[in-house]
């Protein structure tokens, strides 16, 4: 197998998320350092896609994390910085940002952001992959 595919199972089982607070049926809530986070899913196609809407507060962190899936981040309101490997991106109101499978990514949100996520294949755990 890949050794660089090895490493990022090694990577995922490793990191720590954000536990879950409320799991309601469509939408999650975590619990953060600092700050909320909230996710909903909004639509479901099948195998096909997954649309996330979410909501972090101002000064809340979604830690670092790794998953299977192609993932596309569009902001609606308020600023986020997405962070893609060793690259730092500034997104707010009408930007977006496409994540390759397996790369590595957290983000941070100086304001109140709400955003979609857009997720091919559909996760299949909610919202951290395989």
């Amino acid at each position: 197998m890949n050794e660089n595919l090895e490493k990022l199972k090694k990577l995922t089982t490793e990191l720590a998320f954000p536990q879950v607070i409320d799991n309601g049926e469509d939408y999650k809530q975590y619990e953060m350092d600092e700050g909320e986070c909230f996710g909903k899913y909004i639509h479901r196609s099948g195998n096909d896609i997954a649309i996330h809407r979410w909501f972090n507060s101002a000064g809340s962190k979604f830690p670092l994390h790794v998953h299977v899936e192609k993932e596309w981040v569009i902001v609606y309101k308020g600023k986020m910085t997405l962070i893609v490997g060793d690259k730092q991106y500034e997104l707010s109101k009408g930007d977006s940002r496409y994540i390759l499978p397996n790369q590595p990514h957290s983000s941070e949100y100086s304001e109140e952001c709400k955003y979609i996520t857009i997720t091919i294949p559909p996760t299949k755990e909610f919202p951290y992959g395989n």
